[in-house]
């Protein structure tokens, strides 16, 4: 059988360059699940590739405590722009983690929550790379109100909650406390400030960590047609590339495949000398090739000369 071998230029490209050679019309795809909950994700027709940014819920800040600041929640795990090999058509469901819960997607992807902050020290950000919350500051200005902790998160991909503190004492040896605020996308929420504890019984709200959310991208593909002709109607042969399709006949166009690299082989057929399997073919987008018409000849039996004259 004889070797096929890939136009030569191809094997020069980078990654980047091949897609722009071989998709340079095509447009990104996108779908985002921000909010806690279960979804599913249907890979759309033709592409096999998807790039997923996403995280974790973020973990709770801690309420403050008589002399320290409560310590901010870690961040949730978090991955970004992180490629996955998929099945054109196939469903993958989703979880998207609520405040302790992992983040989910089909088998690729699992992205832990956030811990908790404590007194004073900020919680662990989740598995895989979550960011740890800011530990809560003691008693900064000796008025016994440390402030509380930031929210861990990962920059340009989580907000944190921003941290909680209290002012004071007024004339009546008063303090004025306010509650962290939420982090955002998976980042953790920010801590409590610290209080005077005057036997009054204070109470204080830390912030919440954000829900976790997921982001998907693709490059929609482009499409081309491959037109296959023979001269046998017992014909039959198998198209290999982006899509793998078997057909018979004389004549078959195929429309709107993917595009990409095509192979074609030819069957055998009995009685008959099978076509040469031509080179490989790039399908570009909007192209339209055609393969070598596919030429059975006919086996002729060698003849015997019994004249023994």
């Amino acid at each position: 059988m004889k070797e096929k071998k890939l136009p030569q230029f191809l094997f020069n490209l980078t990654p980047a360059l091949a897609l722009l050679v071989l998709a340079p019309f095509a447009l990104a795809g996108y779908q985002e699940f921000p909010t806690s909950g279960s979804y599913s994700f249907t890979v759309p027709y033709g592409v096999t590739q998807i790039f997923v940014t996403g995280s974790g819920p973020g973990g709770y800040g801690h309420v403050g405590g008589q002399y320290n600041g409560g310590g901010g929640g870690g961040s949730g795990a978090f991955i970004k722009n992180q490629s996955f090999i998929v099945v054109p058509g196939s469903v993958i469901p989703i979880t998207i983690g609520g405040y302790a819960n992992n983040t989910i997607m089909g088998t690729f992807v699992s992205l832990a929550p956030g811990q908790d902050g404590t007194i004073p020290n900020g919680g662990l950000g989740g598995i895989p790379v979550g960011i740890a919350g800011e530990n809560g500051s003691p008693d900064p200005m000796g008025t016994f109100s440390g402030g509380g902790g930031i929210g861990g998160f990962s920059p340009g991909l989580q907000v944190p909650g921003d941290v909680g503190y209290c002012i004071g004492p007024n004339a009546y040896y008063e303090y004025d406390c306010y509650a962290g605020t939420m982090g955002s996308y998976g980042g953790g929420g920010g801590g409590g400030g610290g209080v005077y504890y005057d036997g009054r019984g204070y109470s204080y709200e830390p912030g919440e960590g954000g829900e976790g959310f997921l982001e998907i991208s693709w490059v929609n593909p482009t499409f081309g047609t491959i037109n296959i002709t023979s001269n046998n109607p017992a014909a039959s042969w198998t198209l290999s590339g982006p899509v793998v399709l078997g057909d018979s006949g004389v004549a078959q166009t195929y429309n709107n495949l993917p595009t990409g690299m095509y192979d074609l082989s030819w069957n055998a057929i009995p009685g008959f000398n099978p076509p040469a399997d031509p080179a490989v073919l790039l399908l570009a987008p909007d192209g339209n090739i055609s393969f070598p018409e596919g030429v059975y000849t006919p086996i002729v039996a060698p003849t015997v000369d019994l004249n023994f004259n």
